[in-house]
């Protein structure tokens, strides 16, 4: 796993049209302090549920683990009538995610993935196991 603290990082703006994702940009920043990687706790042969991407280098192993702040086509929380918030759900053509990622020499592709973890626990566990998109990152500066 990717090192903490500050650190040369690539900002990526992903885009989700329908099934379909890209790499929309890809800068490059001198230096930031980002979250560690995330670590999945045990979930006792349960699939982990929610949207997430891992960086990986060219054997596929994990550099880098980060959450999306909420999955793919979710609804989105509003004010309620009475007070408080409700979720509704919105069809969005087309989202774009910010992610920030350490820019070390490995870094060969992005991986997504986007799990319910409810239903067949087998079918999730599987899901959980494969992306929705792997995207090639290219190398270099601006773009």
């Amino acid at each position: 796993m990717a090192r903490t603290g500050p650190q040369p990082v690539v900002r990526l703006r992903l885009r989700r049209q329908g099934d379909q994702w890209s790499v929309e940009k890809q800068i490059r920043v001198a230096e930031m302090t980002i979250p560690a990687s995330h670590r999945f706790t045990g979930a006792g042969g349960r699939a982990h549920g929610g949207a997430w991407c891992e960086l990986a280098d060219a054997s596929g192993d994990v550099l880098y683990r980060r959450m999306l702040p909420h999955a793919p086509g979710d609804g989105v929380e509003v004010p309620a009538e009475g007070g408080g918030l409700q979720r509704v759900d919105v069809h969005r053509e087309v989202e774009e995610y910010d992610v920030v990622v350490p820019d070390v020499a490995e870094r060969h592709s992005l991986n997504i993935y986007v799990v319910d973890a409810a239903g067949d626990a087998s079918s999730t566990l599987e899901r959980s196991r494969t992306p929705v998109a792997s995207l090639r990152l290219r190398r270099g500066g601006k773009g």
